[in-house]
């Protein structure tokens, strides 16, 4: 009996452009808001591809998207194990601040969690450590914005100002930062002397913040 004729295995550059435009792919379906769809989409490139690097190193932080969209919490717990599993072995440096900005996203999930069930930080610091240190590695503008997020929602209003601020010198046209700047200057408010104060800075960056909507839009 002849043998059949075998079809060319695709070639590395051919699956890497397949994948990444699969990821972009999902990543849209998370941005639309169709989170069940995208997690569809994603076990299949899984499924397909489990051991290639563009699946291994992307498929945490998707996770942890898809997981705040669907309220899953399993989804975004196993996704930070999984990253935490990729950092202790060496990771390509192109993908190391992706990581630790989806790492550090995926323990303020847990930690907002936390505080919801029991009213309070004190039990879980260790996380809560570990969520800065990774939002400070990966050291973008996002990741600033969400550390300086993450010191006003535990009550460390200054930390988080002080943390806008240096992306604003960065990026003064980053509306989100000044947004969330005038509400970390509002709950200043309440533990100041100089009430009417801060209430006016607030009104005047919450003013500035709009100049830059598209931004406000983009990030938000």
């Amino acid at each position: 009996m002849a043998n059949k004729k075998r079809k060319p295995a695709a070639s590395r550059t051919t699956i890497d452009k397949t994948l990444e435009a699969g990821i972009k792919a999902v990543s849209s379906l998370i941005n639309n808001g169709e989170h069940k769809k995208a997690l569809t989409k994603l076990e299949r490139y899984e499924q397909r591809y489990p051991d290639h690097p563009l699946v291994v190193l992307n498929r945490p932080g998707l996770r942890i998207d898809i997981g705040y969209g669907l309220s899953d919490e399993i989804l975004i717990e196993q996704a930070v194990l999984d990253i935490d599993h990729l950092l202790e072995d060496s990771v390509p440096d192109s993908f190391y601040e992706m990581l630790h900005y989806n790492r550090a996203n995926g323990l303020q999930h847990r930690i907002r969690k936390y505080f919801t069930d029991n009213k309070t930080y004190f039990g879980i610091e260790a996380d809560i450590m570990k969520c800065v240190e990774s939002f400070t590695l990966a050291g973008t503008n996002d990741a600033m914005v969400n550390l300086a997020n993450l010191y006003d929602e535990i009550g460390r209003p200054l930390e988080a100002i002080t943390t806008f601020e240096k992306v604003l010198k960065r990026a003064p046209d980053f509306g989100m930062a000044t947004a969330n700047k005038a509400q970390a200057v509002e709950n200043l408010v309440s533990i100041t002397e100089y009430q009417a104060a801060y209430l006016v800075y607030a009104y005047q960056l919450y003013n500035n913040a709009f100049k830059y909507e598209k931004s406000i839009l983009e990030h938000g």
